[in-house]
């Protein structure tokens, strides 16, 4: 393994570090506004960084003549950024709803399950589901059992469906992503993509919110983390790393981001489970470290 997959691997878990302490954050937001409004307020933040990043970063490699620009198809930017942010805006808005009910912690783990839902996915393109995505799915089905299960008896909190609704447009989000990653520059997909979210919840916020602006202000330093760390720099991070990392590889790094998610929201947020939801947890973390395994030779994965 070169110098170069070694370092998107070490950008690509960063960023995955950050995506789980970006639901703590995701959740003190909504302290002060809606689900819609934060989202509103983030993905207009980390749309304007992105942009703003983009154009200095080409104003400094201008000044540079060693160094070399690619120039990507402005067409190709336009519409990776109108797909992937229309999946990503139904997966944030989910996401957010899902997390005002679950806590930070548990959303970790079922948003999470997105990494199983990107092979299962494959199936529309005729491939095949390998036996132990099969065993996967299994134990992340046993893991939100023991999640939902109390007092005797399963209830399947609308939460859970929110949330399970949510890692399923996370993972039309990444195909789209993986799709359009070696088309566009990373800075402004994921600036294009962050924007469209931003105009698709902005109607959103007014149909079933009532923002505030003093409310707004009061929020600014989750939507600052989210905006910018989260949004700006480790989706940026995602996009770039998955032109040089195997999929499995990425995906299976990506997967810590629910350990993440629960270890910052127990310490941060004084979140407390039961053993019986902790064992939920675990296993749906099983799952998806399962469902990545992959059958070929290792060679494959260094392809």
């Amino acid at each position: 393994m070169n110098k170069k997959k070694i370092l998107n691997e070490l950008l690509l878990i960063f960023g995955t570090i950050i995506w789980g302490c970006a639901f703590v954050f995701q959740d003190l937001g909504m302290n002060y506004v809606g689900p819609f409004t934060f989202n509103v307020e983030r993905s207009l933040v980390g749309s304007l960084f992105l942009f703003i990043t983009y154009f200095l970063t080409k104003l400094i490699t201008k000044k540079n003549d060693k160094i070399e620009i690619k120039e990507y198809s402005i067409k190709d930017t336009i519409i990776g950024s109108i797909i992937c942010g229309i999946f990503l805006s139904l997966a944030m808005a989910l996401q957010q709803i899902g997390i005002s009910s679950e806590g930070a912690g548990i959303s970790g783990f079922i948003t999470a399950l997105y990494i199983i839902f990107v092979p299962l996915l494959g199936l529309f393109k005729k491939k095949k589901v390998n036996f132990l995505l099969i065993i996967g799915i299994l134990l992340a089905l046993v893991g939100l059992f023991l999640i939902n299960y109390t007092d005797g008896s399963l209830t399947l909190g609308k939460g859970s469906i929110i949330l399970l609704g949510c890692s399923i447009a996370f993972a039309f989000q990444i195909l789209a992503v993986d799709h359009y990653a070696n088309k566009c520059n990373a800075l402004l997909l994921t600036g294009g993509q962050f924007f469209v979210a931003f105009l698709t919840q902005l109607p959103l916020m007014f149909i079933f919110e009532h923002p505030e602006i003093m409310n707004m202000l009061y929020a600014w330093g989750p939507v600052l983390f989210c905006g910018i760390m989260s949004t700006g720099i480790a989706y940026t991070i995602q996009v770039y790393t998955q032109k040089s990392i195997h999929p499995t590889i990425a995906s299976l790094i990506m997967s810590f981001e629910s350990i993440f998610a629960l270890i910052s929201a127990t310490i941060i947020l004084k979140e407390k489970h039961g053993v019986q939801e902790i064992i939920g947890c675990l296993l749906i973390f099983i799952a998806i470290v399962i469902a990545q395994i992959p059958l070929k030779k290792k060679s494959n994965l260094e392809d």
